[in-house]
């Protein structure tokens, strides 16, 4: 594995996501800062998270519990982001929303980024109502999230934010919009889906 580490450096963004995979298959949690600090591009970081994710996953719901509340904040916003995949629908236990509600605060982006995409995806009337205040949030991918909530929540205030987020200057935005007001067969924004 420690032989590995050197390739993530090489100038081919080829090598470094082969080398990441390579080393994302020993399920090290040693590795883990090493993954994270290798990446240089969009392109190595989209390939080092699913890694350091799929190590994660592999991991005790306690132990990714305890990255996310840690110091170091990559290491923190991969756990938040695991979390939520490795949950696979089911409600996390108090205190994992308890620190991802804490997080919306983080003055890092990522971070709140991470946090909000976890709690976008919690089967919890009161979460969902929480984030999708974050609807009119100045990052797309926050609004996008908050959009995702008001797609699973019942709260009446849904259908409104679903529908303003179809003309969103975020495709992603009004992408995550379009599947909600499908799911929930809103007949008022017939005149905005159709302008898509």
């Amino acid at each position: 594995l420690q032989a590995l580490y050197p390739a993530l450096l090489r100038p081919k963004d080829e090598v470094r996501a082969a080398t990441a995979r390579a080393i994302g298959a020993y399920r090290s949690m040693d590795s883990l800062k090493p993954l994270l600090a290798s990446a240089r591009t969009d392109t190595d970081r989209n390939v080092v998270d699913d890694v350091a994710s799929g190590i994660l996953a592999t991991q005790s719901l306690d132990t990714i519990l305890n990255l996310m509340e840690g110091q170091d904040p990559g290491l923190r916003r991969i756990a938040m982001k695991t979390l939520s995949v490795s949950l696979k629908g089911a409600p996390p236990p108090p205190r994992a929303i308890a620190v991802l509600e804490a997080r919306l605060l983080d003055q890092d982006l990522g971070i709140r980024r991470a946090a909000v995409y976890a709690l976008a995806r919690v089967p919890d009337e009161r979460v969902a109502t929480n984030i999708m205040k974050l609807s009119q949030d100045p990052d797309a991918e926050i609004r996008e999230a908050a959009v995702v909530a008001a797609g699973r929540s019942q709260d009446a205030r849904a259908q409104d934010i679903l529908k303003r987020a179809l003309a969103d200057e975020s495709d992603r935005v009004k992408v995550a919009a379009l599947d909600g007001v499908l799911a929930k067969q809103i007949k008022g924004a017939r005149e905005a889906v159709q302008m898509l």
